[in-house]
């Protein structure tokens, strides 16, 4: 390949270079730009995940939050640990002492009337904010997951287990991977005192859980504090490289993009015009100098400006091949001279 390329015209081996040149400028701004992407989205999947936790950290505070509702609706309401009933006054509380299935009319009335408060941990508000942010347009989402869950619906996902894998030994609290135009990421969560009131060991797990048909998945139990025990997977939407150029670079940046590939044409100009020219015009003099016919029939061609005191290095190869070109027509004329007589 270097021999075929050595046999190139000069001009041919300046073009490959600035391909390579320009080729190469293209490849790495690529990168620096896919950079770029996806360290943005990141820094954007670790607020994702500052705010999934602090929402949980707001939750563990209170030791979970009591959504209230009147009336006994849990439809409104989704998933809940347990509920509680408080009749508002003594009168609804005689009503509904002793209620069955059927109920006349005042019954009715007063279940209306029934302050209900439905009880939901920490995890459990985490992921229902997570619910509404799937739901979001923006495209990016959040989750929690684990290797053992309560609901089977947040167990881990490939990537999600890749996560868990990465992250178990404590070493490193994150884990990403940038898989098309969407990253993918990951923030493991240790487990404090709070969360092992339910996920310690089904003996000391509060009754509820192991009643409560959406926590009875099979898993969720084995924590231990201080230990890494579920991740937060956080996924993002990025633009593509190349649009994420165009709306990234200044135009002061796309200035100089363009100042290379001008100061490039402006390098292939000068190379053609002041070195391949002259080495052109040089070539044919010495082939002229090479053939007696040539020097015969007077057909020297112009050899183009001499100026051996020039530190102009063509300028001074040009004095030189005239001065030997000189010299080659004074031997040619002695020669023919000396043949004459």
């Amino acid at each position: 390949m270097l021999r075929l390329f050595n046999r190139l015209g000069l001009m041919s081996q300046f073009a490959v270079l600035a391909l390579l040149f320009g080729a190469t400028i293209l490849a790495a701004t690529v990168v620096i730009a896919r950079s770029l992407v996806v360290g943005q989205a990141v820094n954007q999947s670790r607020s994702v995940a500052d705010m999934a936790e602090h929402i949980g950290t707001w939750g563990s505070r209170y030791g979970g939050v009591s959504v209230r509702l009147k009336g006994i609706d849990p439809a409104k309401v989704g998933t809940y640990l347990e509920r509680h009933l408080y009749a508002p006054d003594h009168s609804d509380m005689q009503r509904l002492v002793g209620v069955q299935t059927a109920t006349d009319k005042l019954d009715s009335d007063a279940l209306k009337r029934l302050d209900a408060y439905y009880t939901k941990n920490p995890a459990l508000i985490q992921r229902e904010v997570a619910d509404i942010s799937a739901e979001s347009p923006s495209g990016n989402k959040f989750r929690l997951t684990a290797r053992s869950v309560f609901n089977q619906a947040n167990a881990p996902n490939k990537f999600e287990l890749r996560a868990l894998d990465a992250t178990q030994d404590g070493r490193s609290r994150e884990y990403f991977e940038a898989v098309g135009d969407q990253l993918q990421y990951a923030r493991s969560i240790v487990a404090d005192v709070s969360c092992l009131r339910c996920h310690d060991s089904p003996k000391t797990a509060p009754g509820f859980m192991l009643t409560n048909a959406t926590f009875s998945g099979g898993g969720g139990f084995g924590y231990a504090a201080g230990k890494p025990v579920a991740i937060i997977s956080v996924y993002v939407k990025m633009p593509t490289t190349g649009r994420a150029l165009a709306q990234s670079l200044s135009p002061m940046a796309w200035t100089a993009l363009g100042a290379i590939f001008a100061v490039l044409l402006l390098l292939a100009a000068f190379t053609a015009r002041r070195v391949i020219a002259p080495i052109n015009r040089l070539r044919l003099y010495a082939e002229v100098l090479s053939n007696s016919s040539g020097i015969e029939r007077n057909q020297i061609p112009d050899i183009g400006h001499i100026d051996g005191n020039s530190s102009n290095e063509i300028h001074r190869l040009t004095a030189a091949v005239a001065a030997l070109g000189e010299s080659v027509r004074i031997l040619f004329r002695k020669a023919r001279s000396k043949s004459a007589s």
